[in-house]
């Protein structure tokens, strides 16, 4: 996985070094291998390199004394035909790439910034704006890390996130959550300029595609999940997830599908049986590029096939059932103030309504699925409000 991000500053020119590494070092995860900047007047932008997908970035273009930087986060990409694409045609250039994408272009000589990500979503785009410069970063602990540099709380919709602990899978994203931080949709081209915000959903090319490098070789093998958790698959998975997602976030596969990515040892992309694929698309593009990029290894989750469904379907339920009693005795073990914190969330009501089914004999089976899920997320949200000073707003 990769990484791209960056300060613009179009109302003083004034963009340093310490808030370029601040964005950059919060993404370490995205990008292990190598990282490069990019300085000019009022603008830093930077591309962290994975080591898997070798792509040698910031492009820059450099014509009559203006420079045209990009940066692009998708596998092999060609990034000089990209840049030469945007000069020749403008931002129709963006219904000319083939891959899944998010890319972030400046343009010295029109003094605008282009942030867009592909049609499907898969790569993550969030930006913030403040004091008339934009933060962007591929991730949203890029742009919190001046909040904590600034010793600033970050500012949370507690109403939004109320709903999100209790929510089907991959309802919200961190974007509905940090109510000053927010991404660039599927399919959406943003400008911005000293004039101010432009945004509109660019539309496909009829000119040949720019094709990437990547190899037939990069669809891996594939690998099931491993069997048999325990609690310290659980935890490990509940704590890992938090970080990942920069929000709480978990589902009943989690504890398997993170004990699988971090078993990987030998080779570097691989597929896995995603039940969430068929039921939720985009959470699960999104899971999947949140664990490749925390545990450094490529997964591409895959439709269950019919003929294998019925077996992996009876280790799912296992799992879901194991996956509740863990969550269950850890829930029950949190502090007295973790607690306090998800009251002050949930509200007495809702909360204590949530006690009560901890006893498993009054959970019925087909709500044991949404129980774990939400287990997990008030137990990450307990121990998320030890990692960052919080501000609710909204309610």
């Amino acid at each position: 996985m990769s990484a791209i991000g960056g300060v613009v500053d179009f109302r003083n020119g004034n963009v340093g070094f310490s808030e370029l590494n601040a964005i950059k070092n919060a993404q370490a995860l995205r990008g292990r291998d190598s990282s490069v900047e990019f300085f000019d007047s009022g603008v830093g932008m930077f591309y962290n390199s994975d080591g898997i997908f070798e792509c040698e970035q910031p492009i820059i273009s450099e014509r009559s004394g203006y420079n045209t930087v990009l940066a692009i986060d998708a596998p092999f990409f060609d990034g000089k035909a990209a840049i030469e694409a945007y000069l020749t045609y403008g931002v129709e250039f963006l219904g000319m790439l083939a891959l899944p994408f998010a890319v972030a272009l400046y343009d010295s000589k029109r003094r605008m910034l282009l942030l867009a990500r592909d049609k499907n979503g898969k790569k993550p785009l969030f930006y913030r704006l403040k004091s008339g410069k934009v933060l962007f970063s591929s991730e949203p602990k890029g742009i919190l890390a001046i909040d904590d540099k600034e010793s600033r709380a970050v500012r949370v919709n507690k109403e939004v996130l109320s709903e999100h602990l209790t929510s089907p899978v991959g309802v919200y994203s961190a974007a509905d959550i940090y109510s000053d931080i927010f991404e660039v949709r599927r399919g959406e081209c943003i400008l911005f300029s000293e004039l101010g915000v432009s945004r509109f959903f660019y539309r496909g090319s009829t000119h040949r595609q720019i094709k990437s490098r990547i190899g037939e070789g990069a669809k891996g093998r594939s690998l099931e999940p491993l069997p048999d958790i325990c609690e310290s698959d659980v935890i490990a998975s509940l704590e890992d997830a938090l970080i990942a997602f920069d929000i709480p976030q978990f589902d009943v596969s989690m504890p398997s599908l993170c004990r699988l990515f971090s078993s990987v040892r030998d080779g570097s992309v691989f597929r896995f049986d995603d039940y969430i694929k068929k039921e939720n698309l985009l959470y699960s593009y999104e899971r999947e590029d949140r664990l490749s990029a925390f545990y450094g290894k490529i997964g591409f989750g895959t439709i269950v096939p019919p003929d294998r469904y019925e077996g992996l379907r009876i280790k799912y339920e296992e799992e879901k059932k194991r996956s509740f009693e863990i969550l269950a005795e850890l829930f029950l073990s949190l502090e007295r103030n973790e607690i306090l914190f998800l009251r002050s969330i949930m509200g007495d009501l809702k909360l204590n309504l949530i006690l009560k089914r901890l006893d498993k004999e009054s959970v019925k089976k087909e709500n044991t699925e949404q129980m774990v899920r939400t287990l997990g997320m008030l137990y990450q949200a307990a121990k998320w409000s030890k990692l960052r000073r919080i501000e609710f707003v909204g309610m």
